[in-house]
């Protein structure tokens, strides 16, 4: 939810490796966290809204507080919007299928394990019902999302160690689209049944020597897909019902090891950094494919090494005023 965000981190980039093998810049949304208080404290927060173009309204709110061992946060949020009308906008006054709506709910329990270490476990659920797309041939029906992690923080641990992160996650999405509300839904009944399961993990460590900073950390990541879209179709008096996999059993595994280095002199600030991936991807098969004579259908396992690296320079003129280069593969 948009209110559960605390603030937006932009890493102009062009090549930050911390969080994969990314161009360009990194959009970072940082959600709210539980924080210890001196004393017991609790606070709340509560919204209502309404939009006229959409005709439609959201509620959310949340409690929070805790004390200096024991830290909590709770939200739930709803919204219930209509289609879109483009008013005079348009030139038509159309009105477009946009009309969805939304449950949500999140739960984060903090622990201080010492004044300079935290744990926390969070959860956050959200559902999807009946989210109405103007451009796709389905809309989607139901979309149940549950994302777990388990967060590890300490900071300065040492003269040179600034600090350590640890994060495990899984996320689980049971995602549903059919054509029950266009008109094709007469002729043929078409329902895409999709079930993603994410695990994975992440540690960073970060090390400062007078004016040189030395991140290192690696990451994994495995992903697995099982999808089907069945279409089902009446002709004189016969059902005709066809199966085709959008996923089948596929499987992604990356593991990444990653370093960057920044350092300050003068007017200048100089970073570089260095990614390994290791990946690994397998399916059964799903479509068959011939390109230049050659048939691929059972060509559906990958493994490969991709390496990254970048480097950049800026040196700041004034407060208002710095020129950067960078370059990176």
């Amino acid at each position: 939810e948009v209110e559960d965000i605390e603030n937006i981190e932009v890493i102009k980039g062009p090549f930050s490796l911390k969080y994969g093998p990314s161009f360009g810049g990194v959009i970072n949304l940082v959600t709210e966290n539980p924080r210890p208080y001196e004393k017991f404290e609790i606070h709340a927060n509560a919204l209502m809204g309404y939009e006229s173009n959409w005709n439609g309204g959201k509620l959310y709110g949340s409690i929070y507080g805790g004390n200096s061992k024991v830290n909590f946060l709770l939200s739930a949020g709803y919204r219930n919007y209509g289609d879109y009308n483009g008013g005079s906008m348009d030139g038509e006054n159309k009105t477009f299928n946009s009309a969805f709506k939304k449950y949500s709910y999140t739960a984060k329990l903090g622990y201080s394990i010492k004044s300079n270490q935290n744990l926390m476990l969070s959860y956050t659920s959200a559902q999807g019902r009946d989210v109405m797309f103007p451009a796709l041939p389905m809309d989607e029906i139901s979309d149940d999302t549950r994302i777990m992690s388990v967060d590890y923080t300490a900071n300065n641990l040492g003269p040179a160690f600034k600090s350590l992160d640890v994060k495990l996650y899984r996320s689980v999405v049971d995602h549903v689209m059919d054509n029950s509300n266009r008109p094709s839904y007469s002729l043929m009944q078409m329902v895409a049944d999709v079930d993603d399961l994410n695990t994975g993990g992440s540690a960073a460590m970060t090390m400062q020597l007078g004016n040189h900073r030395i991140l290192t950390g690696l990451d994994y990541e495995n992903i697995q897909k099982d999808g089907v879209r069945t279409g089902t179709m009446e002709m004189m008096g016969t059902i005709s019902i066809n199966q085709k996999k959008l996923w089948d059993n596929a499987l992604i595994q990356n593991t990444g090891i990653f370093g960057e280095y920044k350092t300050f002199f003068s007017s200048y600030e100089f970073n570089a950094g260095i990614r390994g991936d290791f990946n690994n991807a397998t399916s059964d098969d799903t479509l068959k494919v011939i390109h230049d004579g050659v048939d691929y259908l059972n060509d559906v396992n990958s493994k490969y090494f991709n390496l990254s690296v970048s480097i950049g320079i800026t040196k700041r003129i004034n407060r208002w005023l710095d020129v950067s280069l960078a370059l990176g593969r």
